[in-house]
């Protein structure tokens, strides 16, 4: 029976913190949350201190709620960027996004950051983009089925959940042993 309970807590311990060392973090954006830009911008990029498997929402909106069209890559796979086919406007952004890290836990954050450009560049930036987005009025639809589409939950990682339940099993097995033996 000694030996049962020493198993078990050398199980838990070897276990519980290499699956507790394995979130992911955002390492850094670019732009900066907060940062104001001053140059045409039309990629954001979302930079993490470890590979992740997928993303679930990587969506950018400006000032007034509104989605911004744009083309998401998750390639290499400590990256997620959002493409933009022109330049943004003035005005204030906000990048939401939510990832699936390398152990199946779901990390969700977001970017704001304003874009704030000479007149004359934002001007004829905003004449090309309302001309660009009266061509893409019939895109949009297909692009949000394209995103929802994509979108998918993740159960999380299957060797955390045959570990928990390999544990389960070991503190079931040591109660019926220690219940058993009283008897």
């Amino acid at each position: 029976m000694k030996y049962i309970g020493t198993a078990f807590a050398a199980f838990a311990l070897l276990w519980f913190p290499a699956s507790a060392e394995a979130h992911t973090y955002m390492e850094e954006s670019t732009p900066e949350d907060g940062e104001t830009v001053e140059e045409d911008i039309s990629e954001i990029i979302i930079s993490f201190d470890s590979p992740i498997q997928d993303y679930n929402i990587a969506d950018l909106y400006d000032e007034e709620g509104e989605a911004v069209l744009g083309e998401v890559t998750h390639d290499p796979l400590e990256e997620v960027a959002f493409n933009t086919d022109e330049p943004l406007p003035n005005g204030d952004y906000t990048f939401e996004f939510e990832i699936i890290s390398e152990d199946g836990h779901i990390i969700e954050d977001t970017i704001a950051f304003t874009v704030d450009q000479e007149e004359d560049a934002a001007e004829v930036q905003e004449e090309n983009s309302s001309e660009a987005q009266e061509e893409a009025a019939p895109e949009e639809e297909s692009t949000e089925e394209t995103a929802a589409a994509e979108t998918e939950e993740d159960s999380g990682n299957p060797l955390v959940l045959a570990g928990t339940v390999i544990l389960l099993v070991l503190v079931a097995g040591a109660l019926f042993f220690l219940i058993r033996r009283k008897k």
